[in-house]
């Protein structure tokens, strides 16, 4: 064999050569998993058509960062975006300069003949390592007039086009190490703009708990992206698994794998994460455990993991205690009544430079029921240090949710310092939810002529982050329904983070039903930023008044109207196809989807209310007048978050109300408690069902909702939305109170001669009644000592 061998002729040779480790190599198992996906810039971070002023401007201010995922090794990635710019330029003094991680990486010459134009980028993987990677857009802008130029002509502009620029990414996927640490620091990564879909495998509804919690722990340790459950029933390659079950349940599934010795025995409450030879790009994470109470003890262990701990493939969880969470403790919220210091809320101490510096700030907030009064104030207090020969109109303003609110003279020739400069926020200028508070100064040189040399190094201002902010005791007051409020912060359901005053109720008991509530429990989590471990499920409710309760695995009779006990304690989110929607929600929701024949069965037929000449909602002036009116002018309401909009309803019946491709989403006050709130997601189908609770991640749809009502467009645009219409057709309620003392702040802020009339008046009144009773009990004193 060997001399023949050694006959053949060389390139023989090596084409068996070739053959043989080809064969070889088709024969391994997969030793890559590479990647090409393009997205819009848009789907990564928040981004909008900028433009760019002056002789010299950038993109700084926006603090734009493209992430990257640990589970990445990037090769390379393209960046695609279009630009315009003025037909005023000079071509050979301007550019447009792209920059990553302050390195510049491409530039194009601004030509005015040709003033649109597309670039595209090439960004090389050494620079896109796993982490937060900076990037910017620069220009330099010159036009001559008279030999003099204006560093501020209106001309000298270039509009950098990102609200449709897109990313290609290529890349491969890294092995997932077999630890459980890696679910916090490398599975379900934030930084990942394109996260696989996890794939939910659970023994059967009595679990529908410790999924929840498994499911809201992943969405959690997403922080803002969306995430894709599915629910197939069988470990799915391509993509994350998640097993949930009992022991037995476990081992059937992991049968015909084989399992490291250390995974086979589970001896309590147990995490594991196991890979397989045929996928080490994706990961199967096991929680289970020998009992149900057992299997929800380690989802809770799963839902909380937020270090990279611990480092084994498996772990036995032996205690977990979780401390007293109080109502309205929400992710990046500031308690009422406390000071804060700018360094607790992300501002460090900073020196901005130049003419116009690049804007910084911190933000917060603010529970989505907060009444913010107009006569209730939040104070800064700043700390600050400005240079010297600087024009007196220099000035640091404070810009709070893109509106100017306040302004702080920098008018020292010889430069200053500020301690505790005390700036008052009127509390109406801020929103229920998230709110953006910015530094922006305007530093101006003393010489600014024309064709003049400008002195910038003197244009210093420095702003101490041991400056402080007092927000102040504001009350809880909202009118419902409102589900911009749910998208704000999951109010009313998560008002308790973990969701412990909050019930699912799914009336036709589908497994659609349930990964739809999955994905509306897990936004809220999202929102909260804590699992909801005090979450109850409740399947079916029967005619004969029993309550299948998915809580404790147990179907327990209704006696002494326990169910009506159950509903009223709690606010309720429902999920069902619209065909099992329970008569007494129908009834009360804005959209009615079926009614009761004269025997008592469900038809299809419902009820649309349209909203018909809408208009702007007034108040009657002469409401109330009489002789106190013409000394004390009338008040006006004290509630600023009311309904600007008045309309007539039209009620009209069909059959059907909800078709294919559609769904909605409807927020109402509950049938059996008026101080809480129902709120349904309703489908056709089991095929809408799914979809509706994937396409509620998306950030186009949850932007859409407000109101009572939001009808969902299940079929995606060719921009990839999905159109949301979003209506206020049911009467409103009110949840929370407001205390007496907006009132009294009123009165003294507005009418303070007359307040300070009535205090001395009181004050007055006091002192002859006090003196009366000291008068009179002198005389008693003295009849009884003669």
């Amino acid at each position: 064999m060997i001399n023949f061998t050694m006959r053949l002729k060389p390139r023989i040779i090596i084409l068996i050569n070739l053959l043989f480790f080809a064969s070889v190599l088709f024969s391994l198992p997969q030793v890559s998993f590479a990647q090409t996906i393009r997205m819009p810039l848009k789907d990564i971070l928040q981004v909008e058509n900028i433009r760019l002023e002056g002789i010299k401007d950038n993109t700084d201010k926006y603090e734009f960062k493209l992430s990257i995922p640990e589970r990445w090794q990037v090769k390379q990635a393209l960046l695609t975006f279009s630009y315009s710019n003025s037909s005023s330029l000079i071509k050979n003094r301007s550019q447009l300069v792209f920059y990553m991680d302050n390195t510049p990486l491409a530039q194009t010459a601004l030509d005015p003949l040709s003033p649109q134009g597309v670039m595209t980028v090439p960004i090389p993987g050494r620079l896109l390592t796993s982490g937060y990677h900076p990037f910017s857009f620069s220009v330099s802008q010159h036009s001559v007039e008279n030999n003099c130029e204006d560093p501020t002509a209106p001309e000298l502009w270039t509009l950098v086009e990102l609200s449709e620029a897109t990313v290609d990414f290529d890349f491969t996927l890294k092995p997932v190490p077999a630890r459980i640490s890696a679910v916090s620091d490398f599975l379900f990564d934030p930084k990942n703009p394109s996260a696989p879909p996890v794939n939910l495998i659970f023994q059967d509804f009595d679990y529908m708990k410790p999924v929840t919690l498994c499911a809201s722990g992943i969405a959690l340790r997403y922080d803002y992206r969306m995430v894709n459950f599915t629910s197939s029933g069988n470990i799915e390659s391509g993509m994350d698994n998640l097993l949930i079950g009992s022991e037995a349940f476990v081992k059937s599934a992991l049968a015909g794998y084989d399992l490291p010795k250390e995974n086979q025995d589970i001896k309590g409450p147990s995490l594991m994460v196991l890979n397989f030879k045929e996928d080490t790009y994706h990961s199967l994470i096991v929680v289970t455990g020998r009992t149900p109470d057992e299997v929800l003890i380690a989802a809770k262990a799963f839902s909380l993991l937020s270090l990279p701990l611990p480092d084994s493939s498996s772990a036995l969880v032996k205690d977990i205690q979780i401390p007293q969470i109080n109502p309205y403790t929400l992710k990046n919220g500031l308690e009422q009544g406390k000071v804060y210091t700018l360094s607790s809320l992300g501002f460090k101490t900073h020196t901005f430079k130049g003419i116009t510096p690049i804007p910084k700030g911190f933000g917060f907030r603010l529970p989505s029921d907060a009444h913010l009064s107009p006569n209730s104030k939040a104070t800064l207090l700043l700390n600050m240090a400005y240079g010297a020969s600087m024009k007196e109109d220099s000035v640091l303003n404070i810009i709070l949710n893109d509106q100017f609110v306040a302004a702080i003279p920098c008018k020292e020739i010889n430069g200053g310092t500020y301690r505790n400069y005390k700036v008052e926020l009127l509390l109406s200028s801020m929103n229920a939810g998230y709110n953006k508070l910015t530094i922006s100064p305007q530093l101006n040189p003393m010489a600014t002529d024309q064709c003049t040399m400008v002195q910038t190094g003197n244009l210093r201002l420095t702003l101490f982050e041991d400056s402080t902010f007092t927000l102040p005791v504001v009350d809880n007051w909202i009118e419902m329904p409102q589900l911009k409020a749910f998208m704000s912060d999951a109010f009313p359901f998560g008002k308790q983070p973990d969701m412990s005053e909050t019930l699912i109720f799914l009336p036709d008991g589908k497994k659609s039903s349930f990964v739809a509530a999955l994905n509306l429990v897990a936004i809220a989590s999202q929102k909260t930023g804590f699992p909801p471990l005090g979450l109850e499920w409740y399947r079916t409710i029967s005619d004969g008044g029993s309550v299948g309760n998915s809580n404790t695995g147990k179907t327990e009779t209704n006696t002494s109207g326990k169910v009506e006990s159950i509903m009223a304690d709690k606010d309720i989110i429902v999920v069902s196809e619209t065909s099992s929607i329970p008569e007494n929600f129908s009834s009360a929701a804005p959209l009615n989807f079926s009614s009761s024949d004269s025997k008592g069965l469900t038809t299809g037929t419902g009820t649309v209310a349209y909203p018909h000449l809408v208009r702007a909602k007034g108040y009657d002036a002469s409401e109330g007048e009489g002789f106190w009116s013409k000394i004390l002018p009338h008040k006006g309401s004290h509630v600023s978050d009311i309904s600007l909009v008045d309309s007539k309803i039209v009620v009209t019946r069909f059959e059907p109300v909800i078709t294919r491709e559609k769904a909605a989403l409807i927020q109402f006050q509950s049938p059996f408690n008026r101080k809480r709130t129902v709120m349904m997601l309703a489908a056709g189908n089991e095929a809408d069902m799914i979809k509706a609770g994937s396409v509620i991640w998306k950030p186009g749809v949850q932007a859409a909702c407000s109101g009572d009502t939001s009808l969902i467009n299940l079929t995606e645009r060719a921009d990839k939305n999905f159109d949301t219409i979003s209506l206020r057709i049911g009467s409103s309620y009110y949840l929370g109170g407001v205390t007496p003392l907006p009132f009294m702040e009123y009165y003294a802020n507005t009418y303070p001669l007359w307040f300070i009339a009535c205090v001395v008046a009181i004050c007055f009144i006091f002192s002859l009644a006090l003196y009366q009773l000291i008068k009179i009990r002198r005389k008693r004193r003295l009849s009884n000592a003669q």
